[in-house]
């Protein structure tokens, strides 16, 4: 054990403290008790692993205070202390983080960890972090100015917490900024172009949902190119936002509730013939969509729910759609239309002004009569990472349900509050779900 560098034990089952032998080993470099049921506080002997680099106790039972001593193993660049019950205002493990870890630390993970408080200044000073990690939190207050001088950050998450006010403007500054997560936060206020202007190497910038308001000129083009952007909540309208069409890499786009009033503009259906997810539901777009050239990835899933669009069905976009959502709205369907879209798992069409009867080549929707639960649970990769999107929430009955892990199982067409007429074919009984 003298000799021993790396002790990896994650993914067991002890249900103990940390046993107090482990402190006496100085000569560990990696500590791995990632996924178990370890109990009890982490003792102050920590100090006694100066060696240590890395050290990972994710996902246990962790609970009372992160020791100041932790501040004393200077090697350390990489405290994992995620998924525990530490119940500390997260100032305190900054401040004790302040000694000799200081200039060393790149990753700091501590998102559902039970931490309260706000940040304070003192966070600008960890100039070399490349990830910082707070999601699911309690942490409240404005995020400090200081944010701007963690030069070398590229992968921030402070989601589900209680931050408030607004954006800090030295948040454009993070030039090495790539994955943003801001959303599930009490955010407001106006955020401008100044706020993103050295952000070139975003490729993921999440908020949903955010109240913040964004001012910027007609003619803004950002100096990213994103391929997840996420602004549901935000206040953008009334006119469509024109930036989005220079994204051309975007494959998932929520702009829901945000109050636009206008039509979609034309090049906005040449900004990518990838898309995977697109959710424009809950504004106030109208016009015509006669002809939509993109071509969508499997399991695609589609949002255009209460707004004012009549959609001409191009079977083009649709043959590769998973979901789709066009609930009051005013899509112009014809019965072969219908019947080709043999892809749809999941299909909205409610409280629309839909007439005549239900075609009788309805069974054609293969996938709505598929046992398989394989359908929507395509992965997608986006630098090494897998990113799915098995989450619809459907509003069955009157009541709003979300479908998450169980989504794969799920099929269902909802033609309610309608103006059909006829009789029910009755090839329909081989589909597995129907909400009439």
């Amino acid at each position: 054990m003298t000799s021993l560098k790396h002790l990896d034990l994650s993914a067991n089952y002890f249900n103990s403290s940390i046993p107090n032998w482990l402190y006496s080993f100085s000569h560990f470099d990696f500590l791995n008790f990632r996924k178990n049921l370890l109990q009890g506080t982490i003792s102050s002997s920590i100090r006694n692993l100066t060696s240590t680099i890395s050290m990972d106790l994710t996902s246990n039972q962790l609970d009372g205070k992160v020791p100041r001593s932790l501040g004393n193993v200077c090697n350390l660049w990489e405290p994992r202390l995620l998924d525990n019950k530490l119940s500390q205002e997260v100032s305190e493990i900054l401040e004790s983080l302040l000694k000799c870890v200081l200039y060393g630390l790149e990753v700091l993970e501590m998102y559902d960890a039970q931490l309260s408080g706000h940040l304070t200044k003192e966070l600008g000073q960890f100039q070399n972090l490349t990830t910082l990690s707070l999601e699911g939190n309690s942490i409240w207050g404005p995020i400090p100015i200081s944010i701007g001088k963690l030069s070398s950050l590229s992968f921030i998450d402070l989601s589900s917490n209680q931050f408030n006010r607004t954006l800090p403007q030295s948040f454009g500054g993070l030039s090495k900024l790539e994955y943003v997560f801001i959303g599930g936060n009490m955010l407001e206020g106006v955020v401008f172009e100044t706020h993103f202007s050295h952000l070139r190497r975003l490729k993921e910038l999440s908020t949903t949902p955010t109240r913040l308001t964004l001012k910027v000129s007609p003619n803004w083009i950002p100096p990213f190119q994103v391929v997840i952007l996420g602004l549901g909540s935000w206040i953008l309208g009334p006119n469509f936002p024109l930036w989005i069409c220079s994204q051309r890499p975007v494959w998932s786009l929520d702009i829901s509730n945000k109050n636009v009033k206008d039509a979609i503009p034309p090049l906005f259906w040449n900004m990518s013939s990838q898309f995977n997810y697109l959710n424009l539901s809950h504004n106030q777009i109208y016009g015509q969509i006669l002809n939509i050239p993109v071509t969508l990835y499997p399991s695609s899933v589609i949002d255009m729910s209460s707004n004012s669009l009549n959609v001409f069905w191009n079977h083009t976009f649709m043959d590769r759609t998973k979901t789709f959502k066009l609930d009051h709205s005013q899509p112009s369907l014809k019965p072969k239309q219908l019947c080709a879209l043999t892809s749809l798992q999941i299909l909205d069409l409610s409280h629309n002004k839909q007439f005549g009867s239900i075609p009788g080549c309805v069974n054609n929707l293969k996938a709505m009569a598929s046992t398989s639960n394989n359908i929507l649970q395509d992965l997608f990769v986006v630098d090494g990472d897998s990113v799915d999107f098995e989450r619809a929430l459907l509003m069955i009955k009157g009541q709003v349900l979300v479908y998450t892990t169980n989504l794969r199982l799920l099929r269902t067409i909802d033609l309610s509050k309608n103006n059909l007429s006829g009789e029910i074919p009755k090839k329909m009984a081989s589909l597995q779900g129907f909400n009439l």
